[in-house]
């Protein structure tokens, strides 16, 4: 069995559009997960996930997430000395 694997935003965007084009060959979910190698589950999470959203808005994304982390960081930092002091 393979492993998990961890797929960015922007190639999970790829293969979505991959599956809009095998699904319109008139062929089941199952055979294009199958085609395209990833599971059902993922298929349908990555559909909720992702649908509607471009590349730009996935960047966009991933910096929020860097930036959240940052400030986190510097929260948990303030929060830490206030408590030293």
């Amino acid at each position: 069995m393979a492993g998990r694997k961890n797929h960015s935003p922007e190639k999970i965007l790829r293969l979505l559009q991959r599956f809009d084009e095998v699904l319109a060959q008139d062929v089941t979910v199952e055979l294009a997960c199958w085609e395209i190698r990833i599971s059902a589950g993922a298929y349908y999470e990555w559909r909720q996930r992702y649908d509607g959203m471009s590349i730009d808005d996935t960047k966009e994304l991933k910096e929020s997430r860097v930036e959240n982390a940052k400030l986190k960081r510097l929260v948990a930092d303030s929060e830490l000395e206030e408590l030293m002091l």
